[in-house]
């Protein structure tokens, strides 16, 4: 399978942070491929989800945790939470 030079496309990822607690980091992947399945990894707490049909996917994380996304048909995409608040990423 040929693996894309896009990687993916976070077109919303919402999610609120408060001081360095946990919450929940909800968001959808979109690609020009099969969204579903692709692993969710929170590098910084050792946790891992995987998203839905629809590229849905549900978290744990707090500031400065790396996400790494990664699956067969795509690269694979790093993102660190940096702020507080995150209410839309486009890359």
């Amino acid at each position: 399978m040929k693996i894309r030079t896009n990687i993916f496309l976070l077109l919303f990822l919402i999610v609120s942070f408060s001081f360095s607690q946990n919450t929940v980091l909800e968001g959808i992947v979109i690609g020009d491929e099969n969204v579903e399945s692709i692993h969710v990894i929170n590098q910084t707490q050792k946790a891992y989800a995987t998203t839905n049909n629809k590229g849905v996917f549900k978290i744990e994380a707090k500031t400065q945790d790396t996400i790494v996304f990664t699956s067969v048909q795509y690269k694979p995409y790093t993102h660190t939470l940096l702020t507080q608040k995150i209410l839309k990423t486009k890359d």
